[in-house]
């Protein structure tokens, strides 16, 4: 029930292969289809514009008729009425660096085919690409040769369930004291906050106890900042850093 149409790149006669079924299957079923030629204003004034250019397997920069079509499809990025999705990775970016070949389209969203991309992860590709969804279409994760057990060197996305699994379960029954004690060294003058960050990142990150060692003269300073880390004041400069002494 929504109205579609399909822009060409390429005459329909130059089509080869999948490209060219593909297009005879839409023929026939009706599909409204043209060739963008250069100087046409082919391209939408309100709705979804759906990229799928060029996929993982471009190596070459984007050039001529491409790259028109692809600098004016960036130039709708400020009309709010159009929103931009992407097959697989946004036309023109190195499924493997990030980077632009050139010219790649700036997407709202990218739909990735059966897993991830490394360049969806990178910049500028991870901000080219927008919002992410991986969409499963029965694609193994892997083939062979690219296992590390296999001796090939491969990428891994990691979730923050699977952080959730490496990281050590820790016991219902458990305190403070089971956590490990920490002892931070950190702050000068002028910079005390970074201490007092230092330290809050620290027990966020699940150490029990925390020991902040400060200058003595930005101790009161620090404890204010840090409600949950001890503190120990300790020999300072005269500009108030931690001497030797500390």
């Amino acid at each position: 029930g929504i109205a579609a149409r399909v822009l060409l790149l390429e005459e329909p006669s130059r089509l080869k292969g999948e490209a060219a079924a593909h297009h005879a299957m839409a023929t026939a079923a009706g599909v409204p289809m043209e060739v963008v030629r250069p100087g046409d204003d082919a391209l939408l004034r309100r709705g979804v514009l759906v990229d799928a250019l060029f996929g993982t397997g471009l190596t070459r920069p984007i050039r001529g008729a491409a790259e028109q079509l692809i600098r004016r499809i960036n130039a709708l990025a400020d009309i709010p009425e159009i929103v931009v999705i992407a097959v697989d990775l946004p036309s023109g970016l190195d499924a493997d660096t990030g980077q632009p070949l050139g010219h790649a389209v700036a997407a709202d969203a990218t739909l990735t085919l059966g897993v991830p991309k490394i360049g969806l992860t990178l910049e500028p590709g991870r901000t080219l690409a927008g919002r992410v969804t991986v969409a499963r279409i029965g694609i193994a994760d892997s083939v062979p040769g690219e296992l590390p057990e296999e001796g090939v060197s491969a990428a891994r996305l990691w979730s923050p369930a699977d952080v959730g699994r490496v990281l050590p379960q820790r016991p219902t029954a458990g305190h403070k004291g089971t956590f490990g004690h920490l002892l931070l060294l950190a702050g000068s003058e002028g910079m005390s906050g970074a201490a007092a960050l230092a330290a809050t990142a620290a027990l966020r990150s699940g150490a029990g106890l925390l020991t902040l060692g400060c200058p003595a003269g930005l101790n009161d300073v620090i404890e204010a900042q840090c409600s949950e880390a001890m503190t120990v004041p300790l020999p300072e400069t005269a500009g108030r850093a931690l001497s030797s002494e500390g």
